[in-house]
């Protein structure tokens, strides 16, 4: 049988877990980036607002590979880092959010659905 501080401890850990989980990502912004023949970065106004400044950005790739960059070069169809179908990418410095830049790889245009937090 639990005693009444046991019972306390594990109503405490519950409401605390279910506030983690409630409050641990509400995106700001979301959008989806064709991905083509040319470097392309996330939408300046989604990622640029009065009094916010943006710091997360999770994508998910659907459609065709893509490489990318995330120090403002532009990356090229062999060149920059590969991010293949179904896999995600989790930004967490402003620099990266901001010079992040990405281009397809073969003949298929790539599409990334991203929030921003």
């Amino acid at each position: 049988m639990l005693n009444g501080q046991l019972i306390k401890k594990i109503f405490l850990v519950l409401v605390l877990s279910l506030l983690v989980v409630s409050t641990a990502f509400c995106a700001d912004n979301c959008e989806t980036i064709t991905v083509s023949d040319t470097a392309i970065g996330f939408t300046t106004s989604k990622i640029t607002k009065p009094n916010i400044e943006v710091t997360f950005a999770f994508c998910v790739l659907a459609g065709a590979q893509v490489r990318f960059w995330l120090d403002g070069t532009s990356p090229t169809t062999t060149v920059g880092q590969l991010l293949e179908v179904g896999q995600t990418l989790t930004l967490t410095t402003r620099g990266d959010i901001i010079n992040f830049k990405a281009i397809k790889t073969g003949t298929t245009s790539g599409t990334l659905s991203c929030c921003y937090k």
